[in-house]
């Protein structure tokens, strides 16, 4: 069977590599595409996942997102066609997910946040696959229930282990562990579902500036893009809080730096998770609508929501003990119970 694989967003290259690996493993022939978003392509290089580079991501504008989707749908459609592809699979890839429908090819679309926008894609797509905290009410208006795939855990028990095994060393990025290590993720600005009426940025820019202030601390941000990173930058510089602040020049495996680090803060989802996953202290900072995945984390005392200023008193700062290597087992259940309903999809005829 031949497989198209797309890469819309930096997190979609984790939670589709171990699956790619088990479908080319079963002799299947999986074509990867992907948005120059991130560091979406620099991770999937990083992973040595050979793909195709087709067109960038178009800034916060919504025209410039709308036209920038519809060139970005033309261009997988003119790349894909004839290829004689079997299904589609994504998390959430809304410009393959309308190239394939166009093309009659059916679509396996992973998901894990129930309020980001299904628009039009919801007509394209051919099953749903969620995880089994996600209740099908949430969809039901959008996307029968009938197409609705659920699995155990969430999407992070699918590679969180299978990845951090590739080793627990971080590379090209060198920390003082005698101080208390935070890694940083800024909010989504950019994303569809960020809300510019909310306080995320500058909420996260008070966190940043709260950190810094402490001497025993070194934190490492993860900006999502340059120009993200150039505003921090600026940010920090005006403040006077820059010395234990780094800002990794080459990509990371971001589990392995969460392993290695004390404290985790981010204003998107997935980081958040995968320490969760890997029993690293760590606390939210979006200010959306908190999705089902994350309010059980909250509620089971995974993770902790920072509403405002007044909550960073109950970040706890510090060193936490880890064992040397982290005591998870590659989930292959999981793993090969997506590939098999892949497989099944792929038979369905558009």
């Amino acid at each position: 069977m031949r497989i198209w694989v797309d890469f819309e967003n930096t997190p979609h290259v984790l939670i589709l590599k171990p699956i790619i690996d088990e479908l080319q493993q079963r002799n299947h022939d999986v074509i990867i595409t992907a948005r120059d978003c991130s560091q979406t392509i620099e991770l999937a290089n990083y992973f040595n996942l050979n793909v195709t580079r087709v067109s960038h991501h178009h800034g916060k504008k919504i025209i410039k997102k709308i036209l920038g989707h519809i060139n970005r749908i033309c261009k997988l459609i003119r790349f894909i066609r004839n290829r004689d592809i079997s299904i589609a699979v994504s998390h959430g890839s809304r410009s393959q997910i309308i190239a394939a429908g166009i093309l009659k090819v059916p679509t396996f679309v992973m998901w894990d946040y129930e309020y980001a926008s299904l628009s039009i894609i919801h007509h394209f797509i051919t099953h749903l696959v969620v995880p089994e905290l996600l209740s099908a009410e949430a969809f039901d208006h959008r996307i029968k229930s009938s197409k609705i795939i659920k699995y155990p855990g969430i999407k992070e028990h699918v590679y969180v282990a299978n990845l951090i095994s590739n080793g627990s060393t971080l590379n090209n990025l060198t920390l003082d562990h005698q101080k208390i290590i935070i890694t940083v993720r800024p909010p989504a600005v950019d994303a569809h579902y960020h809300n510019h009426r909310d306080n995320s940025n500058e909420l996260f820019l008070e966190t940043l500036k709260y950190l810094s202030k402490f001497s025993n601390t070194e934190i490492v941000v993860l900006a999502r893009t340059n120009a993200q990173q150039k505003e921090i930058i600026n940010v920090c510089r005006k403040n006077g809080n820059f010395n234990n602040i780094i800002f990794p020049i080459k990509v990371q495996n971001g589990l392995t730096l969460i392993w290695n680090s004390d404290i985790v803060i981010s204003g998107g989802g997935t980081m958040n998770r995968e320490a969760a996953v890997l029993d690293v202290p760590v606390y939210s900072i979006f200010q959306g609508k908190l999705g089902a995945v994350d309010r059980f984390l909250n509620e089971t005392g995974r993770l902790k929501i920072i509403h405002s200023k007044k909550d960073f008193k109950d970040i706890a700062l510090i060193k936490r003990r880890r064992p040397e290597r982290p005591r998870l087992k590659e989930n292959r259940e999981l793993i090969n119970y997506i590939v098999e309903k892949i497989l099944e999809t792929g038979m369905i005829k558009s």
